[in-house]
């Protein structure tokens, strides 16, 4: 008489038991990746500015893109998007305060790069 093989329902257990976890860590990063910041056509400008003044490591400079960013949200209102979008420029304006042009510049031409990197998704300033 043939044994069944009590070991391949252990096999098969695991094996279903490994995949499913690793659906579930593929799924727990994805959630946590960061997701490119998406900027409207004001704060686009506004980033340009931004740059050119991180560029230049003019303060007086940063004090009117702060203007510009108070301006934009109050004529336009705010989405969550356009709160994170607000929230990265305010945090490339305050390294540039501290002094941290480097970052400053840096995280700029990240913020701008990821504008043209969004798949699908046309230049907000328009074709040139």
């Amino acid at each position: 008489m043939i044994r069944p093989n009590r070991d391949t329902g252990k096999r098969t257990g695991t094996f279903v038991a490994a995949v499913m976890l690793l659906f579930a860590a593929a799924g727990i990063v994805w959630w946590l990746y960061p997701r490119p910041v998406s900027l409207d056509q004001d704060r686009y400008e506004i980033t340009i500015a931004l740059y050119r003044i991180c560029n230049q490591r003019d303060k007086t400079g940063l004090a009117e893109i702060e203007g510009s960013l108070d301006a934009a949200l109050s004529t336009n209102g705010s989405s969550d998007n356009d709160s994170v979008a607000d929230a990265a420029i305010r945090s490339i304006i305050e390294s540039g305060r501290s002094g941290d042009w480097r970052r400053a510049v840096r995280d700029c031409r990240k913020l701008l790069d990821a504008q043209t990197r969004a798949v699908g998704r046309p230049n907000p300033a328009g074709p040139r």
